[in-house]
This record gives C-alpha cells, sequence and structure tokens, in this order.
C-alpha cells in the first residue's frame, strides 16, 4: 500500500482594504438621474410618462441617495464598493416585478417605496448595503 505525505502551509492576512473610507463616495447629481430616466423612457415610448413624472421620480430618487449618502457600505460591499448608481427595470406582470426586487434582500436590508405617477406604478427598492436604488415598473410593451 502506497504512502502519501501532505505538507500544509498556513499563514495570516490582514483583510484588504482595512483603512480605506468608502461611506461617503458621491451619488449621481439630480441631473445624472433626469437624463438618465429621459434616454430610458424615450427609448421606451410605449410606456408614457409626462415631464411631471420624471420630475416626480427624479425627487424621490435623488432624495433617497441623499439618506444613503454618508451610511457605510455594509455586508460584502465594504470591500469592493461602487459609485452608487440607479438601475431602471421593466418586467411584464407584477408578480415578476415582487419576487426579482425582492432578490436583493437575501443580502441587504431593503426599503421599497411606491411611486404613483400618471399612468404607471413605480417601485422605487434601496438597497443599503451596497448603496444601490432600483427603479422598476410594469411595462405596457413587454409581451413575452
Amino acid at each position: 500500500m502506497a504512502r502519501v505525505y501532505t505538507f500544509t502551509r498556513t499563514s495570516t492576512t490582514e483583510s484588504e482594504n482595512n483603512n480605506t473610507v468608502v461611506s461617503s463616495l458621491t451619488p449621481p447629481t439630480r441631473d445624472e438621474v433626469v437624463a438618465q430616466l429621459e434616454k430610458h423612457f424615450s427609448e421606451h415610448d410605449k410606456d408614457m410618462v409626462t415631464p411631471e413624472d420624471i420630475s416626480k421620480l427624479a425627487d424621490e430618487i435623488c432624495k433617497a441617495f441623499e439618506e444613503l449618502r454618508d451610511k457605510p457600505y455594509g455586508g460584502f460591499a465594504k470591500y469592493c464598493p461602487e459609485k452608487p448608481n440607479l438601475t431602471i427595470s421593466r418586467y411584464s406582470n407584477e408578480w415578476t416585478l415582487y419576487d426579482r426586487e425582492r432578490y436583493p434582500g437575501d443580502y441587504s436590508p431593503l426599503t421599497i417605496i411606491p411611486i404613483k405617477c400618471s399612468a404607471i406604478a413605480f417601485s422605487m427598492t434601496v438597497v443599503t448595503n451596497t448603496k444601490r436604488i432600483s427603479l422598476a415598473y410594469v411595462s405596457k410593451e413587454c409581451v413575452f
């Protein structure tokens, strides 16, 4: 019977980025948020939004970013922070929206804010640990 000898070398290392303060990365400005919303809705013209709707959404999003500004990153996010950003998601039905927008709740506390505009009801999900905001809605042009 053959014998196998193995050697194991172990060492301890300090965690990465332990002295880096990353809690206050600059969120997007209101103008950047408005430009992103206008660009998105110009590409999806069946989803009817008015300039007042865009202004209302931008106000709510900017207010949420301001609340996140000085909060520290949490969980794994403190090791690999990115600039806080906004994602816009379209879904074909309410169930898919509900299911997909709550997925980040597995790794971060969520705040879900409903925003009712003239023709579309939006759901704004604030992911606290990664300082991300997702704006979601059920699109009229999504037919699967």
